[in-house]
């Protein structure tokens, strides 16, 4: 009996201090996480983030070899994590220099919006480029971080 015990209480240590060990990371109902666990700031209730735009959009569709990554940067535009707000908001097109890529408050008058929006483009073609091209969410999503002000949450 004394055997099973110390071996039951041995385990037990075992697991506390493995678990110890593990990062804490606190929820919340209006965060949201991409799969490695990165939690975006909280923006507010149906706030659309750059975050949330890098994790769901940029990162995984955009920021490949051969588009927009930092080696490709197609157009001159990178759309990595850390670098799509300096390369977006406020930064003329490469292809329609008048036009801002993302002019905050103004989705028709943003270069990246109507590049990726159903119909034809401006210049060019529309993105991503040969498709699949984005949901409606998806568009409403950065529609929405535009309309907001664009900022770098």
């Amino acid at each position: 009996m004394w055997g099973f015990r110390m071996r039951a209480n041995a385990i037990l240590i075992v697991i506390a201090a493995a678990t110890a060990c593990l990062p804490f990371e606190p929820t919340s109902p209006s965060a949201s996480a991409d799969a490695g666990g990165a939690t975006c700031p909280d923006a507010g209730a149906g706030v659309a983030t750059l975050c949330e735009i890098q994790q769901t959009i940029f990162t995984p569709i955009c920021a490949k070899s051969g588009c927009h990554d930092a080696t490709t940067a197609s157009m001159q535009l990178v759309l990595t994590e850390g670098q799509s707000f300096a390369k977006t908001v406020n930064v003329a097109s490469v292809e329609q220099p008048s036009t801002s890529r993302v002019a905050p408050g103004n989705p028709s008058a943003s270069y990246l919006y109507t590049k990726i929006a159903p119909g034809v483009p401006p210049v060019g073609s529309r993105m991503p480029l040969n498709g699949p091209y984005l949901s409606q969410s998806q568009l409403e999503l950065i529609s929405a971080w535009i309309t907001n002000g664009a900022n770098n949450l």
